[in-house]
């Protein structure tokens, strides 16, 4: 591996924790900008892309959105109004932000990644929409 590590390096988790926290508080952009700036200093030049193709790549939340209602035991005294609103306690999954998304045929639960890279391969720009967000309107954001 090129990081020159031995036994232990970071695994895929650890990379997408800090990723999502570089997201979070919004220091992804100043990253790549940076990232950037130095391949330039060495001589390889990151240029703005001349043409692009627009497509998401499906990122699978960790979270698994719960299939389950618990229902609690009403008394049979109780009107039928109580027990119709207090019996039922959906559970709601931890990811509140993913979103469902049908793509060639299978189901996803998660989110979308765009980027934009240069003729080399140097990413310019990143940001992930929820999953059931159109592609349409995300190339103005990778620009």
């Amino acid at each position: 591996m090129f990081t020159n590590f031995d036994d232990n390096y970071p695994d895929e988790t650890t990379l997408c924790r800090f990723r999502n926290k570089l997201t979070e508080y919004k220091l992804w952009d100043k990253l790549l900008k940076e990232v950037n700036e130095q391949l330039s200093e060495k001589g390889l030049f990151v240029k703005d892309c001349e043409g692009a193709i627009v497509d998401a790549t499906v990122i699978e939340s960790s979270s698994r959105p719960r299939k389950s209602i618990e229902v609690k035991k009403i008394d049979k005294d109780r009107e039928e109004k109580e027990a119709s609103q207090e019996a039922r306690n959906i559970i709601y999954s931890k990811d509140p932000d993913a979103r469902w998304l049908k793509k060639a045929h299978k189901y996803h639960f998660g989110y979308k990644g765009f980027l934009s890279v240069n003729e080399e391969g140097f990413i310019q720009k990143a940001h992930i929409t929820s999953a059931n967000v159109s592609e349409m309107h995300q190339l103005t954001k990778t620009k």
